[in-house]
C-alpha cells in the first residue's frame, strides 16, 4: 500500500507544472499587447473603446489574450453596473483559466473536476500549481456558441450575461472576491453548424 501511494505521488510530481503547461498551449506563448500590459492600462471603459475588441472574431484562431481581456473587462462592466468595486487582474488566476479551459476543450469536458488529470483536479490544486493559493476561490465555467459578427467584446459580454442568469454564478462575480482571470477557448469541432467556445472565470481573495 505504501509502495502504490509512493508510486502515485511519483507520478503527480512528474505531471508538467503550470508553467511548462502553459507553453504548449497554442496562442499563449504569443507575446501580445493583451497579455499582460493591458491590463495596466485600461479601464473596462478605455478597454471598449479599442479597436481590437470590437473586430470580428475569428472562427478557426481566435487571439487568445484579446479574448481572454475582453471576459475580464466585461466582468469589470457588469461590477460597475451594480456598483461593486471592480476585480484586480491576477496573472495566478488568469493562468489557471487558460490552464482549465485547455483541459476541458481538449479532454472534451464540462467540469469544476477533471478526472481526467489527477494533478490539475479542482479549482484549487489548479491555482495552487500556477501561484499563491489565495485565501478565498471561487470558479465559473461556461459553453457558448459563437454567432456570425460576434466581435470579442460582444461575445465575452453574452458571456458574462448567461453567467448572470445562473444566480450561483452570478454571486461569484457580484460577490465580496478581490481578483479575477478568465479564458475562452474555441472547441475544435462544430456542433450543429455552431462553434462553441469554453470559458473559464477565477475568482479569489488574497
Amino acid at each position: 500500500m505504501i509502495q502504490l501511494w509512493m508510486l502515485g505521488l511519483a507520478l503527480l510530481a512528474w505531471l508538467p507544472t503550470c508553467e511548462s503547461y502553459l507553453k504548449a498551449v497554442e496562442g499563449y506563448a504569443v507575446d501580445s499587447y493583451f497579455k499582460e500590459e493591458v491590463y495596466r492600462a485600461h479601464t473596462w471603459q478605455t478597454f471598449g473603446q479599442l479597436p481590437e475588441p470590437n473586430q470580428a472574431m475569428s472562427e478557426t484562431q481566435p487571439d487568445l489574450h484579446l479574448l481572454n481581456a475582453a471576459l475580464f473587462f466585461a466582468t469589470n462592466e457588469l461590477r460597475h453596473r451594480y456598483k461593486k468595486p471592480e476585480f484586480r487582474y491576477s496573472a495566478t488566476l488568469r493562468d489557471a483559466a487558460v490552464l482549465h479551459t485547455h483541459e476541458m476543450v481538449s479532454r472534451h469536458f464540462f467540469s469544476h473536476t477533471n478526472s481526467r488529470n489527477r494533478k490539475w483536479d479542482k479549482p484549487d490544486s489548479r491555482i495552487r500549481q500556477c501561484g499563491p493559493l489565495p485565501r478565498a476561490l471561487a470558479e465559473n465555467i461556461d459553453y457558448q456558441y459563437l454567432e456570425e459578427g460576434d466581435t470579442y467584446l460582444s461575445f465575452a459580454r453574452k458571456v458574462v450575461q448567461h453567467l448572470y442568469d445562473s444566480p450561483p454564478h452570478r454571486k461569484n462575480m457580484l460577490g465580496s472576491y478581490t481578483h479575477l482571470g478568465t479564458c475562452s477557448m474555441m472547441e475544435a469541432k462544430d456542433r450543429q453548424g455552431y462553434r462553441y467556445l469554453k470559458s473559464t472565470q477565477d475568482f479569489a481573495t488574497y
